[in-house]
């Protein structure tokens, strides 16, 4: 069994490192390529998942090969024939392999000495951390569906591609920047070649100190609230023990259909928002949340949910969630509907009023250091949008609650008065 007392962090890859390759390439590609194309007829128009038919439609406008296909179900499944790395297509077929592993169709296979491997990493005190080309949701789906039970618990940082291609040596510097841990003590584990030469040039204390030493825990380029939460950490607004069983507790979702749902459990004090604890899963109904927040034992006051919750529906009676929340217990209020901008900038606003359970929203908040924008190679600038990856989930839950409550919002068509009177 390895060990090095020095090492702070393993990440792992998935496919040939702790899953065998066969599984992959004769089990869950073919099986997403065989139901993509009702998947897509089926969730065309669902507006979660609008940004993604857009980047999907980019990608068929921009493609140079000449045998590519135009329709978007062929064009992906042409994709997967030609084994291209295409992170719309990964999120689509992590969507698909949730459904195959929810029906028994599919259970993944681990190399015998993995799981005891991550279990013994584990009680040394490791931060176990996944790094895979498949998405996030797809790497949660096969370790919590996995011949050795469901291992998620094991892992604390998820990362697919929307960090990087694991053959730059940038995105290992980004996944050290976001583990909060110097790189020389990070471990990468992985079969290709071309990725432990990537991650390998980054273990350099030299490099370490270049990217590191002046600001270790700088926010990630392109976050939108990286700075306000380090400056949370700096003033002391990030402490142990916040919750307080003299006020009541409200709970903020983000509901996912094909990917997690989080909750933040959050208690109001004299202007100020604390933020006392933090829930994401991925794979369960609407009766695991009620259970999950029955048995924190809080005094809720209430439960904001996003709009979308009146009109997406689940199950076999065509009830919207709202009903099967209502009849669970959870009565919730829906939060209005708002422009992405504007509940970003509503959050940015409100966050510097917010403190945070050290312990118990860690997680979270790593999460909401995460959450940036998309970069446009083309034009080589971020674009004002979102990625879409594990840290959207947080902040899209945290957006819920604070545009939920109400906040004054800046009136960008109001006339602007200017003083003429000095004008000669």
């Amino acid at each position: 069994m390895i060990r090095f007392d020095n090492l702070k962090a393993v990440v792992l890859d998935i496919e040939g490192t702790t899953c065998p390759l066969d599984f992959v390439v004769n089990s869950l590609f073919p099986y997403a390529r065989q139901a993509l194309p009702e998947f897509i007829a089926e969730h065309r128009q669902d507006p979660q998942l609008s940004a993604l038919w857009e980047e999907v439609e980019q990608a068929i406008t921009a493609e140079t090969a000449t045998d590519a296909p135009q329709e978007i179900a062929d064009y992906l499944q042409w994709l997967i024939d030609q084994d291209r790395k295409f992170t719309p297509l990964k999120e689509l077929q992590g969507m698909i392999w949730q459904q195959g592993y929810n029906s028994g169709n599919l259970v993944a296979p681990l190399f015998d000495d993995v799981e005891s491997a991550l279990k013994t990493w584990h009680q040394q005190g490791l931060i176990l951390a996944v790094y895979s080309s498949g998405s996030v949701t797809a790497q949660q789906l096969l370790y919590g569906n996995s011949i050795a039970g469901d291992l998620r618990g094991l892992f604390t940082n998820w990362f697919d591609t929307h960090l990087g291609s694991k053959v730059n040596s940038q995105s290992y510097i980004d996944l050290a920047k976001q583990l909060a841990i110097p790189a020389a003590k990070l471990l990468f584990i992985s079969d290709a070649p071309d990725e432990l030469k990537a991650a390998k040039s980054i273990m350099s204390d030299d490099l370490f100190d270049q990217e590191f030493e002046c600001s270790f825990q700088a926010a990630i380029t392109g976050s939108y609230y990286g700075s306000i939460i380090e400056d949370a950490e700096k003033n002391g607004r990030v402490i142990d023990n916040l919750y307080d069983k003299e006020l009541p507790v409200e709970t903020w979702w983000d509901l996912g259909m094909n990917d997690s749902t989080v909750i933040w459990f959050a208690q109001r004090h004299k202007g100020e928002i604390r933020l006392i604890d933090f829930y994401e899963n991925a794979g369960e109904g609407l009766d695991h949340y009620a259970n999950i927040i029955d048995n924190k034992g809080y005094k809720y006051s209430r439960h904001i949910a996003p709009h979308d919750i009146k009109v997406r529906e689940l199950g076999a009676y065509g009830k919207s969630r709202l009903e099967t929340a209502l009849e669970l217990g959870i009565a919730f209020e829906v939060a209005p509907k708002l422009s992405l901008e504007d509940g970003i900038e509503a959050v940015r606003k409100v966050l510097p009023t917010c403190w945070f359970d050290k312990n118990k929203c860690h997680y979270g908040m790593e999460c909401l250091k995460s959450y940036q924008k998309k970069w446009d190679d083309l034009n080589q600038c971020f674009r004002n949008r979102p990625i879409h990856n594990f840290a959207s989930h947080a902040a899209d839950a945290l957006r819920t609650g604070i545009v939920g409550y109400g906040i004054e919002m800046t009136n960008w068509k109001k006339k602007i008065e200017v003083n003429t009177n000095y004008i000669v």
